[in-house]
């Protein structure tokens, strides 16, 4: 399980769509993410299919009342998602689990805890605790989707990077 944290850098989305703004830090966790392209194509499959992803929200919320939101496709969770939201609140509390950045978080509160974000690399879906941080994921996937090419650009990366690409 990959599990990358990281911290948001900016509290809201900046007006300017074609700005380029850092929003998000990751904490340096090791070479596979970064040397192994992992984050790259992990990105740039939510970039692609940014259409479908949607904002889970989860019963689960930090010592600061923030809601823990789950970022993912829907393509993928509606097959598994019951009417009462049951399998993301069984996927948040199982990563909750076993990652322990994101228990102590919980468990401790933002202040004790310089990271704020996760995004699970391999499932291609962000976690994240606080509404205000809809708008800056939806500003940072839409920056990178244009940055990269939309769809054909994306797939001519994901093609350099020696993968194909399967829609």
């Amino acid at each position: 399980m990959l599990l990358q944290r990281g911290k948001f850098l900016i509290d809201s989305a900046p007006n300017n769509k074609k700005e380029k703004v850092d929003v998000i830090d990751l904490d340096y966790m090791g070479s596979f993410e970064y040397e192994g392209n992992a984050i790259p194509l992990s990105r740039t499959y939510i970039e692609y299919f940014k259409d479908k992803y949607v904002f889970y929200p989860t019963q689960i919320f930090d010592k600061n009342g923030n809601q823990m939101f789950i970022y993912a496709n829907s393509d993928l969770l509606n097959s598994k998602v019951e009417n009462d939201g049951e399998y993301i609140l069984k996927l948040a509390k199982y990563k909750i689990n076993n990652n322990y950045s994101l228990w102590e978080y919980i468990k401790y509160g933002p202040n004790n805890s310089e990271y704020n974000f996760w995004w699970d690399i391999e499932g291609a879906y962000f976690i994240f605790f606080g509404e205000k941080y809809k708008d800056v994921i939806q500003y940072y996937i839409d920056y990178c989707y244009f940055r990269d090419g939309k769809k054909d650009g994306i797939k001519r990366i994901i093609k350099k990077a020696g993968y194909s690409f399967m829609e």
